[in-house]
Parts: C-alpha cells; sequence; structure tokens
C-alpha cells in the first residue's frame, strides 16, 4: 500500500525516521521505508528527543527523568543509538532549517504529554533543538539539522 500511495503522489524526496534511539515504532517505520522507497528518494531524519541528547552531549533543555532512563536505555541497548540503518550505507546532508524551525516547535508541542516528559517546562524545546543545531558536525548555521542519504 506504500509504494502504491507514494508513485500516485510522485514525491521529490521521502524522509523517514532513522531509528535512532531504539524507539520500536520509528524502526518498524524505517524498515517499512527501506522496503517501499526508491533509494534516490529516501533521507532518514535523526530521531527526536533521542539525537538531541546525544548530538549535544548536553543537558540543555532536556528533562533529568528522560536524561536517565536514557542512559538506562543506552546501556540495554547500544546498537539502537548508533547513527545507521541497517547495514545499508549512509552519508550525512546538512539542512539549514531555520524558515522551519518554529513548525517543528509546534509539531513536539503537539505532543504535550511526551513534550511535558523530555522537555523542560518554559522554552525546553528551543534549548534543546539550539543545542543540537550547534553540535551538529560541520554546522554553523543557527539552526541545522541532519539528515542522512543512501549512498
Amino acid at each position: 500500500a506504500l509504494r502504491e500511495r507514494l508513485a500516485a503522489l510522485s514525491p521529490e524526496r521521502v524522509y523517514a525516521p532513522l531509528g535512532y534511539g531504539g524507539h520500536v515504532d520509528h524502526v518498524l517505520a524505517r524498515e517499512a521505508a527501506l522496503r517501499a522507497v526508491p533509494r534516490a528518494l529516501l533521507h532518514f531524519y535523526e530521531d527526536a528527543p533521542y539525537c538531541l541528547a546525544s548530538a549535544s552531549g548536553s543537558r540543555n533543555g532536556l528533562t533529568a527523568p528522560f536524561l536517565a532512563l536514557l542512559s538506562v536505555a543506552r546501556r540495554m541497548n547500544p546498537t539502537a543509538f548508533r547513527l545507521e540503518a541497517g547495514a545499508l550505507p549512509l552519508r550525512p546532508v546538512l539542512a539549514d532549517v531555520g524558515t522551519t524551525v518554529a513548525l517543528k516547535m509546534a509539531g513536539i508541542e503537539t505532543y504535550a504529554s511526551q513534550a511535558r516528559q523530555f522537555f523542560r517546562a518554559g522554552d525546553g524545546i528551543r534549548v534543546a533543538l539550539a543545542a543540537y543545531s550547534r553540535a551538529v558536525p560541520g554546522g554553523r548555521l543557527a539552526w541545522a539539522e541532519r539528515y542522512w542519504s543512501p549512498t
């Protein structure tokens, strides 16, 4: 069904979660994309909130309970925290997301019950995304995001 829907839409690009962090829904979505999307169209995004803690190496904007849970998860399943999509070789692509970062923050806020668990109250989402942007290798953009494309 996914292949047929994509064929009808004729997208220029298809974005899927990388599965970084091992969230089962994200891993399943990645695997479905790997089977249904032509490699030339496929791009993976780094899964929030997991990449936010890892990329910055800091706790900026994230709650202590989430960071504690993440620490346990990393010890239990370290392979879930690798920047890869199975055995598929990937190359990083840096994007300037300054024009869309407000939409991303609003999108994260729509998951209110999760956002309260992951991000500090107030400006936690903005602080975490800004720390991630500063930490993305090669990034000198005010608001950067890294995607991964099959090579």
